[in-house]
C-alpha cells in the first residue's frame, strides 16, 4: 500500500531521518538507502513523499522502503490525462484528495 507523508527530520551525518505520516498515525523511520527518486542532497525537512511499510528483519520495526520525492505537477499533469474511474484508483492509492476542479 503506498503512504504518503512529510519528511520531518534529518539526523545529521547519519544518513537516516523520520517521516510524519500524512494519516496522522504517527512518525516512520527512514533510511536514505531506501530513496528511489532522489538523493540525499534533494531532501530537506518539509519534503512530501510517498513510499511503502515493511517490518525490519533485524529489529522487527517498521520502516519506509521504495521513498519517492513526490512531484506534485507531474502528478497533476498525468491525472488530468486520466479517465474518472482512474483518477478514483489514483487518489486511492497516493491518499490524496484531487481539487473538484481537476476532474
Amino acid at each position: 500500500m503506498v503512504c504518503t507523508g512529510t519528511l520531518k527530520r534529518i539526523v545529521p551525518g547519519k544518513n537516516y531521518g523520520f517521516i510524519r505520516m500524512a494519516n496522522g498515525s504517527g512518525d516512520v523511520f527512514l533510511h536514505m538507502s531506501r530513496l528511489t527518486n532522489a538523493s540525499c542532497k534533494d531532501m530537506t525537512v518539509g519534503a512530501e513523499l510517498t513510499f511503502d511499510i515493511e517490518k525490519d528483519v533485524r529489529s522487527g520495526k517498521t520502516m519506509a522502503v521504495n521513498v519517492r520525492l513526490f512531484d506534485r505537477a507531474a502528478w497533476l499533469k498525468e491525472a488530468k490525462a486520466l479517465d474518472h474511474q482512474q483518477r478514483q484508483q489514483l487518489v486511492r492509492q497516493l491518499q490524496v484528495r484531487l481539487v473538484w476542479a481537476w476532474m
